[in-house]
């Protein structure tokens, strides 16, 4: 069985609040929530925080929402405490971050069926290939000074190989219709829990 388990914090130092900022009338956790909600092959999708507000969100739109430890690191810790406290009988989860309302369905779908096929498979985490001018883009971000985004080099057997904040490989100048083999790692990780409890 499978959960989508969203790691949710009210205090994001950049904008406080954010899981409950509305988004042409929905808040953005709730629209999270429904994209995991359309996800066929799912037992259970669960919000996990540390904050009150976002609970009490959480179960007034239908939701189900579990109280995390504050002392939680990050995403990853906040998901397995989830499990935990919920008492999930589940072999594998997705970590949906809960600022993703643009994620697509079939994105995490694709995670869970991975998962679900083969459990020799212990994470799994989706990137999309760069087209020229995206690529392009990225480049022109790095040289401004941005580090918005990750994007990842993986063998022939999909293993990833690199995580890195600059594009590699890197296109050489002199052949500018050079179709880039770079992809950005769109965040979102799958587990088996077997697997999140060794990492974490």
């Amino acid at each position: 069985m499978t959960a989508i388990v969203i790691p949710s914090r009210y205090g994001s130092s950049r904008l406080p609040g954010k899981p409950l900022a509305e988004i042409n009338g929905h808040s953005l956790l709730f629209r999270v929530w429904s994209i995991a909600k359309a996800v066929p092959g799912v037992s259970e999708v669960l919000v996990a925080t540390d904050d009150n507000r976002i609970f009490d969100h959480v179960n007034a739109f239908g939701g189900n929402a579990v109280m995390t430890n504050p002392d939680c690191q990050n995403g990853s810790e906040r998901v397995l405490d989830a499990i935990d406290n919920a008492k999930l009988d589940i072999d594998t989860v997705v970590n949906l971050q809960g600022d993703a309302p643009l994620t697509p369905p079939w994105v995490l779908e694709a995670i869970v069926n991975k998962l679900q096929s083969d459990s020799t498979i212990k994470i799994a985490t989706p990137a999309v290939r760069l087209s020229r001018s995206l690529y392009e883009k990225v480049l022109k971000h790095r040289t401004e000074g941005s580090t918005t985004g990750t994007l990842v080099t993986f063998s022939q057997s999909m293993s990833a190989l690199y995580f890195s904040r600059y594009p590699i490989p890197f296109l050489r100048e002199d052949d500018p219709h050079a179709a880039p083999y770079v992809h950005k790692h769109l965040g979102i990780y799958g587990y088996q829990v077997s697997t999140l409890r060794e990492y974490v």
